[in-house]
């Protein structure tokens, strides 16, 4: 008795069709994130047209050839294709990218794969669903920012760091003052991935804030994973509150209020509304004002401390305060942290400046010079103001 053979259909973690696309390239018609796979895979000719098939499947195994067959063992080896028709990742749909680079399309769609499987919710912030919603002109973001609630904020980290991303350690790591944990990206993704816990501006606790977003947001598709973003409304407060965050001792330019003033023109006097309820409204106000001069602009909320420290006129000054917030044996660990930190942060502090130290001396005492550089040069700034 002749065994029956199984039907087979597409399966991924996000899939494009780049034919068309003019950043794809001529060697890949399609691009396929496969869930046993740790990069995207390039699909063109007799693969592609079988990925096609799938994607339009169930395709039966007996109507395929040898070199099909073998082909399908590769898929299966790689989580592009499975014999489970009810398989929580199959692929549906081949759609074009919508992002200028579809491969950090392509990672949203991981992320929301991630998402999906682990069973939590993400909020996709910034990027190009800003252009999409017309709330600002440029098309293209150079990293990939996701909003979680604190208690999924390690757990999506971790799960991309089995793709390989590298988180990138900070001195205020475990504290909650950090808003987001910076992802380096591998080469064969090139995308650097942001992990919100909070934004800078809300004064709601990060969990209630994270809440309240989801209940204003909307389903997008990311190389055909559905998944949430801001709506216009909620989306113009966060870009707003991006635009004018404060940088130690440094003045916004005009420009960024401008460009924060013209979102919520755009978004309407509803974002007032998101805003109130997310107790951002105390640095918002007054942008509302002039925006909207007849809007009834109710009792703002207290500033939250975690704009309040950053508003400081120097990164020493504005560290201390936030020291106030943390408990006393936590603010020693980190005072000595800023004095004496480990080797790993004097490194990518290093690298993040650019100064090429030979060895950890010399790392340790760029980044004093460094230090002392920029509270010289906030003095000056300070007494000729």
């Amino acid at each position: 008795m002749s065994r029956k053979l199984p039907t087979w259909i597409a399966t991924g973690f996000g899939a494009l069709d780049i034919s068309n696309h003019q950043v794809g390239g001529p060697d890949a018609e399609l691009l396929v994130t496969g869930t046993q796979a740790d990069e995207p895979i390039g699909l063109t000719g007799g693969p592609a047209d079988l990925y096609r098939s799938l994607v339009q499947g169930p395709v039966p195994e007996s109507s395929l050839n040898d070199t099909e067959v073998r082909l399908l063992q590769d898929f299966a080896r790689f989580g592009l294709a499975s014999t489970d028709s009810e398989s929580a990742y199959r692929i549906y749909s081949l759609t074009t990218p919508w992002f200028d680079s579809p491969v950090h399309e392509l990672v949203c769609a991981l992320v929301a794969s991630i998402a999906k499987r682990d069973n939590f919710e993400v909020i996709f912030i910034k990027g190009p669903s800003l252009f999409k919603q017309g709330i600002r002109e440029k098309r293209h973001s150079g990293d990939v920012d996701v909003l979680v609630a604190p208690d999924n904020f390690e757990r999506i980290i971790d799960a991309l760091e089995e793709f390989g991303w590298e988180r990138q350690v900070a001195f205020w790591d475990g504290t909650g003052i950090n808003h987001s944990t910076a992802l380096s990206a591998p080469a064969n993704w090139g995308c650097e991935v942001d992990i919100h816990e909070y934004f800078p501006g809300i004064g709601l606790p990060a969990d209630q804030a994270f809440r309240v977003l989801m209940e204003s947001t909307y389903r997008e598709t990311f190389a055909g994973i559905p998944s949430f973003v801001p709506n216009v409304e909620a989306h113009s407060v966060l870009y707003a509150l991006h635009q004018i965050r404060p940088e130690f001792g440094i003045v916004r330019s005009g420009d960024l209020y401008t460009g924060a003033a013209r979102a919520f023109s755009i978004a309407g006097d509803e974002s007032y509304t998101i805003a109130k309820e997310l107790k951002a409204d105390a640095v918002l106000g007054s942008l509302f004002q002039q925006v909207f001069p007849n809007l009834e602009i109710s009792q703002a909320s207290d500033i939250p401390f975690n704009w309040q420290w950053r508003s400081q006129d120097s990164r020493v000054a504005g560290y201390l305060y936030a020291l106030r917030s943390l408990p006393r044996m936590t603010r020693l660990r980190i005072l000595v942290q800023l004095i004496w930190p480990r080797e790993d942060l004097v490194w990518q502090s290093d690298k993040l400046a650019k100064t090429k130290s030979r060895t950890l001396s010399q790392a340790r005492l760029a980044r004093y010079k460094r230090g002392i550089k920029n509270c010289l040069r906030r003095r000056q700034c300070n007494r000729s103001n």
